[in-house]
């Protein structure tokens, strides 16, 4: 579509929205920052959950910071209508909760207050990166969207200071004033979070704000959605595609002794953030080092204590090679069967169906269902298996002992709609690998529950 084209649809978009303001909806949540930390991303996944109603036309309305003189017409404007709303309650039996993003919120001085006082019990969410990073990151993306002209991230920095000399404080004594350095060259001092987030706790209460790290949602997306859900009141409904998004490469490299020099400075910031995330943040824990092996490797060590004078209870011997005692039964470790390779080991957990002791994948193994949790692309271990096995979730999360409870689905409390699923709850005639394991047979506890078509046999993919 071309540029005037598109700037004219939008205008007439928004004036339909704003004669119709008073039959839509308000958000209850606000993605408030930070910039360049994650909020595409996250905004792009709280989109995809049926209940969660995203803006109108644009991700970031932008209107407690640089558009508050357009009227509340204006911003409600942007949002669904309560029509809309009352069809996806009843459709999901959940109200559905409004959001937006404009991550320009956390650092607009006042931002916060408009929205506590707008927007009464409104949710906040806060993502946080390494502020290092994130100021590297923040230089390149403006410079590609042509506001920055020093191309230079060294020379930009220098530049900062000047560039926002009493800007704030003009920010807050005239609501109408905007500066575009304030907005878009603030390159260290966005990632001082703390200093933003203690001033938008009293605004709105530290209950009602959550700050997520980054690394980790972009790590382990499902853990950090889940903690977000759990944060808005909703449960897991469907799939959800987690990616990054406006990710730019650094056209502009970054000096050794700048890197060194940012990182200092932010070390107090970021001790204070540690409250925030009950934790150290990701970019400051040190990386795990691989633990020493403990069995016995060299001649002359002992890997336990000889046995005592007089002692009944121990009648073990010492190892001829190295000098180390070992328990009765036990053989050398050197003669040990070495452990298979990665692909081709099995996994401990109950997700197996087979019992072989083979470390080849037996023949109950599970490649067709889109709902199991254990496949042969995956493999996934016993850790990584523990959200899918519940085995001490509480008692209404348990789900019955079969592979092919899907880990997203158990979680919303519904059953998975796969159409091969193999789950004797789905229908009387599709039953789960694990009676196939026990029993033998495809068929149905009892004739009087039998109905449906055959079930494929077992030389077939799932």
């Amino acid at each position: 579509m071309p540029g005037q084209l598109k700037a004219v649809v939008g205008r007439s978009s928004r004036t339909f929205g704003r004669l119709t303001a008073g039959s839509r909806v308000l958000p209850g949540l606000l993605v408030c920052g930070g910039q360049r930390c994650g909020t595409t991303s996250l905004y792009r996944a709280l989109a995809q959950h049926p209940a969660v109603l995203k803006p109108v036309f644009h991700k970031g309305v932008h209107y407690f910071d640089t558009n508050y003189g357009r009227g509340p017409s204006w911003y409600r404007g942007h949002f669904p209508t309560q029509a809309g709303a009352r069809r996806i309650a009843d459709h999901t039996g959940l109200a559905p909760v409004a959001f937006e993003s404009s991550p320009y919120y956390l650092y607009h001085p006042l931002a916060a207050e408009r929205f506590a006082r707008d927007l009464p019990g409104v949710k906040v969410i806060v993502l946080v990166r390494d502020p290092v990073e994130r100021a590297w990151s923040h230089h390149a993306h403006e410079v590609a969207r042509g506001f920055e002209p020093i191309a230079d991230f060294e020379e930009a920095v220098a530049a900062e200071a000047s560039r926002l000399e009493g800007v704030e404080e003009r920010l807050r004594s005239d609501p109408g004033h905007y500066s575009f350095d304030h907005q878009h060259h603030a390159y260290t001092a966005r990632g001082q979070y703390a200093d933003f987030l203690e001033p938008l706790a009293e605004r709105v209460g530290r209950d009602r704000v959550l700050v997520l790290d980054s690394g980790e949602f972009f790590t382990r997306p499902e853990d950090a959605f889940e903690r977000v859900l759990r944060f808005l009141g909703l449960p897991w409904l469907g799939e959800f595609a987690f990616a990054r998004h406006n990710a730019r490469g650094r056209p502009s490299p970054m000096s050794d002794s700048l890197r060194e020099l940012l990182t200092d400075h932010y070390g107090p910031y970021d001790e204070r953030l540690a409250d925030w995330l009950g934790s150290v943040p990701s970019w400051r824990r040190l990386p795990r080092r691989r633990r020493p092996p403990t069995r016995a490797r060299r001649a002359g060590t002992s890997c336990a204590a000889p046995p005592a004078a007089g002692s009944r209870t121990w009648s073990g011997r010492r190892s001829r090679a190295s000098g180390a005692w070992r328990s009765p039964g036990s053989r050398p470790w050197r003669s040990r069967r070495p452990r298979p390779a990665r692909s081709s080991r099995r996994p401990r957990c109950s997700c197996w169906p087979g019992r072989s002791r083979a470390w080849a994948r037996p023949p109950g193994w599970c490649t067709g269902s889109r709902a199991c949790t254990a496949t042969a692309a995956t493999a996934r271990s016993a850790r990584s298996c523990a959200w899918a096995c519940g085995p001490r979730r509480p008692r209404r999360w348990q789900r019955p002992s079969c592979c092919c409870w899907s880990r997203r689905c158990s979680r919303a409390r519904t059953w998975c709609g796969s159409s091969r699923c193999s789950c004797p709850h789905r229908s009387p005639w599709r039953r789960c690998w694990r009676r196939r394991a026990a029993t033998g047979s495809w068929g149905p506890r009892s004739s009087s529950t039998s109905s449906g078509a055959p079930w494929p046999s077992s030389s077939g993919s799932v």
